[in-house]
């Protein structure tokens, strides 16, 4: 008999600014695609938030990439000290080397073995790299943005502070249109495409479990907390294998 095991990876789930479904496997559109008027974009608001998602909670298949272990493997271990951007060409060489193919409504989840290599340090380093507001994480492109989208991935997750890289890298092509995130791709990717993110997913564990098994996938759940207009909480997810 095929035996089940469960790992919490969720710590925080960002809410895109103008939902677009009911959060479920797949996309789901609602009769206005348009989203709430922007009269009604208010702190407490009924009209989107997080709450959404904590009546009709995210379940899907999620799909992990180990990038962590593909960087080691390849003897370029990931410089987290730095704030290694992490470009597409690396997440897809990773998921070639895995086998891994993607399906729409995929809850991606990239093992960058960020988080355990910060809690790893002592607490002085951690209140300088707080401070330094520098992290490992996806290298802001235009490309990547194309690829979630053709991918129709449904949720993007990472072991890492924000999932992108931080500080953004120079060559952004979002510094004009996110001059205030110094040209993130959260809106690009939150507001702009719906796409919810989950960041300091706690993924070491489960990676090396899926490793061992030679299986990327699992069912994944995601409940946030049910605070109406709230734009993130802790992401409650749970991976079954």
């Amino acid at each position: 008999m095929p035996t089940a095991t469960t790992t919490s990876t969720g710590t925080t789930c960002r809410a895109p600014a103008r939902s677009t479904g009911s959060g479920t496997a797949g996309r789901t559109t609602s009769a206005s695609t348009t989203g709430p008027p922007d009269g009604d974009i208010r702190e407490g608001t009924a009209a989107l938030g997080i709450q959404v998602w904590a009546e009709q909670p995210i379940v899907g298949r999620g799909v992990l990439v180990d990038l962590d272990g593909y960087c080691r493997d390849q003897g370029t271990p990931i410089d987290h000290a730095a704030g290694q951007p992490l470009g597409l060409g690396l997440i897809q060489a990773a998921a070639r080397a895995q086998s891994v193919s993607f399906r729409p409504g995929d809850i991606l989840m990239l093992h960058t073995g960020w988080c355990e290599w910060f809690l790893a340090l002592p607490t002085g380093d951690k209140e300088s790299l707080r401070d330094s507001r520098r992290a490992s994480g996806i290298e802001q492109s235009a490309e990547f943005i194309a690829w979630a989208w053709d991918n129709q991935l449904a949720v993007i997750a990472a072991d890492n502070f924000a999932v992108e890289c931080l500080p953004p890298v120079p060559s952004s092509p979002f510094r004009s249109t996110a001059p205030n995130d110094h040209g993130m791709m959260h809106q690009q990717l939150l507001a702009k495409l719906g796409l919810p993110l989950g960041e300091l997913w706690q993924l070491g564990q489960l990676s090396r479990h899926m490793k061992a098994t030679g299986n990327w996938d699992a069912l994944v759940t995601v409940k946030p907390l049910n605070i109406t207009g709230a734009t993130g909480s802790p992401a409650n997810a749970t991976a079954v294998t």
